[in-house]
């Protein structure tokens, strides 16, 4: 047996104070820290190229919801695209170019 290793390059989280904030390519591979009290909107657009991945942290009390615009959001049905609580984080992976996985500590329906 061989010795395998392979580390992801070192990626500081991001803080996000607002209450918006739309994918892009251009963020893929990045941790957002939500720090707004309010509810904070994710926007996951058509046309991202797939494999663009992005993961959103709740970490103030402000509720993350993901939102699609002109693409499938897939999640799992006993779930809405939204954080559960506070400290819960969501998963954006972009499957096709309007296809989107939600994935994480999701609220209940």
């Amino acid at each position: 047996m061989g010795n395998y290793s392979e580390s992801a390059p070192a990626v500081s989280p991001r803080v996000l104070s607002g209450t918006s904030e739309s994918v892009s390519d251009s963020i893929d591979g990045e941790v957002v820290r939500c720090t707004n009290a309010g509810t904070v909107t994710i926007t996951v657009p058509s046309g991202l190229s797939p494999g663009v991945t992005v993961e959103y942290l709740q970490e103030g009390a402000g509720q993350i919801q993901v939102v699609g615009s002109g693409v499938t959001l897939r999640i799992p049905t006993t779930c809405d695209p939204n954080t559960n609580e506070q400290w819960s984080t969501i998963v954006i992976t972009i499957l096709d170019t309007n296809e989107a996985l939600i994935r994480g500590d999701l609220a209940p329906v």
